[in-house]
């Protein structure tokens, strides 16, 4: 396919992440606070889940929610450049 150098860039970088993830993360750094030292919550349906992490863990979980905040910048991205050559120019 002839796409814009941009396109397949975005594409590409796409294609590089590997583990995404939705939910919040707290990670709890003063004594006394109660409760876990490390949270993930996230929907599950209706109901939101809270799960208790190991520094491991939270670690991982914080790239993965990190990356699919990417993944969704990168999908906007992708939208606005089809738009642009799809609905304003004619198709070849």
């Amino acid at each position: 396919q002839d796409l814009p150098p941009q396109y397949q860039r975005l594409r590409q970088k796409l294609s590089r992440i590997v583990w995404i993830a939705l939910g919040s993360l707290v990670e709890r750094d003063q004594p006394g606070q109660g409760g876990p030292r490390y949270q993930w919550s996230r929907r599950v349906g209706p109901k939101t889940v809270t799960v208790a992490l190991s520094a491991d863990r939270f670690g991982w979980l914080k790239q993965a929610i990190s990356n699919q905040r990417e993944v969704w910048d990168i999908l906007l991205q992708l939208q606005q450049l089809t738009a642009q050559q799809r609905l304003w120019k004619a198709p070849k």
